[in-house]
């Protein structure tokens, strides 16, 4: 089974394959999983051979199916690394395959996603190789006259770096231009992607620029234990550090759930390692340099950042001046600015609330109550300003009260900038006696 496994390798290290017939039909890659097979079938030793394809050929076969038994017509081609299209014009449902035949069972790896002809599947035989395109009936009963039209274009490596154009299903970005491929030396100022990793110049992380994405979370409450030692410097410049920070970088995500103010520590590195705090915002592409929002300016083993944040998404960056490196101890302590948790029940006749409340500013307190039957009606019960509780204080208030079913609390804590925060609790009140 080595024909196996070199397609195998083949095609999961490939680019996709996508093929477009005039039914709009995709071809699908079939490599990512198990190697599926049709049903085996004498007729899978029994190929039309069609020679060896090279670069220009085009190739046209006629055929016909049988009404009454299964079709299974398989043509054999030789190919090298190139580009090439298969279709398939016909009036019944036959189907469109690209595989190999292995002791009379035929190995799909490339089939064609329409069951209606036309039908066509294009991409890119990635290495030379004998392959077999079958013509097979979609049910028992399919009847069709059929054309099988083969184009294939070969792929060369034009400019010797040893990498083929990515318009032949390889990774070199510019196959005009030899100091060009994958993996090649980025230089910083030409204009020019080297290395074909989608960036140029210094947006390239090998010119110290770039975004980090996160290499683990760090959680409200907790204490790390990390190490930048080992670590990748990709950045050296942070748009709210007036210095050089060239020493290898560790990031850390910190979900913010609703606004808080937020002390981020740094602790236990070496004093002779001089290493740096940062906070910068959420960006989809990570920890970019021009999203730093803080930094610390502390100078030792211990730094410390204290800042307010609404509810998102943040990063922390540990990174280091001259080339620092150190094991470190991360903590981050989150204090809710706005707290409002509220319970309620209905008892002998009593409406009863217990409310937790907290807030580091001044705010407003306002409670309804939200009656369903017979028509839905709020009512407000309370709207009271208070000062800043800090910490949260508990709080018990009940009322007679006297109602058939099923009632709503609503509770919020609201300042300028609108609601901070809420509650929701549903009462019945027609409990039995």
């Amino acid at each position: 089974m080595n024909k196996i496994l070199t397609i195998l390798a083949a095609f999961s290290l490939a680019i996709g394959f996508a093929g477009v017939g005039s039914s709009g039909g995709v071809g699908s890659v079939r490599a990512d999983i198990p190697i599926d097979e049709v049903e085996p079938n004498d007729d899978c030793n029994s190929v039309q051979e069609l020679g060896s394809l090279v670069s220009g050929d085009s190739l046209i076969v006629s055929g016909s199916s049988d009404p009454v038994e299964d079709i299974y017509d398989y043509f054999g081609i030789a190919v090298g690394t190139g580009i090439f299209t298969i279709t398939l014009d016909c009036t019944d449902d036959l189907d469109l395959w690209i595989g190999f035949c292995e002791e009379g069972i035929f190995y799909y790896v490339i089939a064609s996603a329409t069951y209606e002809c036309p039908e066509s599947i294009s991409g890119y035989f990635l290495e030379a190789s004998d392959w077999q395109i079958l013509v097979t009936g979609d049910y028992a009963t399919a009847a069709s006259d059929y054309t099988l039209t083969i184009a294939f274009d070969e792929c060369a490596d034009a400019d010797g770096d040893g990498f083929l154009d990515e318009a032949c299903g390889g990774t070199d970005c510019d196959d005009t231009d030899g100091t060009v491929y994958p993996e090649a030396e980025e230089i910083c100022d030409d204009g020019i992607d080297n290395d074909c990793d989608g960036f140029t110049d210094l947006e390239d992380f090998d010119c110290g620029s770039g975004c980090l994405p996160p290499d683990e979370v760090a959680p409200c409450g907790e204490e790390i234990v990390g190490t930048t030692i080992g670590a990748s410097g990709r950045i050296d410049l942070w748009n709210c550090v007036p210095w050089v920070l060239n020493g290898p970088e560790y990031v850390y995500e910190l979900e913010i759930g609703q606004s808080s103010n937020v002390t981020i520590s740094l602790s236990g590195t070496d004093p002779a390692e001089d290493l740096a705090l940062l906070l910068v915002g959420d960006s989809a592409s990570g920890a970019c340099p021009d999203n730093c929002l803080a930094y610390s300016d502390d100078y030792g083993s211990e730094e410390e950042i204290v800042t307010s944040l609404e509810a998102g998404t943040y990063f922390i960056v540990i990174d280091g001046y001259y080339d620092s490196e150190d094991d470190f101890t991360l903590s981050v302590d989150c204090v809710a600015k706005f707290t409002l948790e509220m319970e309620a029940a209905y008892i002998e006749g009593y409406l009863g609330m217990d409310f937790t409340l907290g807030s580091l500013e001044e705010f407003t307190w306002a409670t309804y109550l939200i009656l369903l039957a017979p028509e839905v009606r709020i009512f407000p019960l309370w709207a009271a300003p208070l000062p800043a509780i800090d910490p949260p204080v508990d709080y018990f208030i009940a009322f007679p009260f006297h109602s058939l079913g099923w009632i709503g609390l609503y509770s919020s804590l609201s300042t300028e900038a609108g609601v901070q925060a809420s509650a929701l609790a549903w009462v019945d009140t027609a409990l039995p006696e």
